[in-house]
């Protein structure tokens, strides 16, 4: 169960998140989470680490982040073959 203050904003976030994700140039590619945990989980795009930062910073989710426990984890996306020459070129 969710009580009404934490109800109420995340229904006010995710009104703007689209909002805020535009602004800042970041795309949602997966969200999910479990509730009784207050856990959410994304997996995201950003042009940057710095574009990623600025829009963490942002006051619409400074506010969501006082309820949620957030931890970021930074990934890459390669192909098999782009992920073989990079371990090639590893010393």
């Amino acid at each position: 169960m969710v009580n009404e203050r934490t109800r109420k904003a995340y229904i006010n976030w995710l009104s703007k998140l689209d909002e805020v994700n535009k602004k800042y140039k970041l795309k949602v590619l997966w969200m999910g989470g479990i509730p009784s945990e207050h856990l959410s989980m994304f997996i995201m795009e950003a042009p940057s680490l710095e574009a990623f930062e600025k829009a963490s910073m942002d006051p619409e989710n400074i506010a969501m982040m006082a309820t949620e426990t957030m931890e970021v984890k930074l990934a890459t996306s390669m192909t098999i073959e782009e992920t073989l020459k990079m371990f090639k070129s590893l010393k």
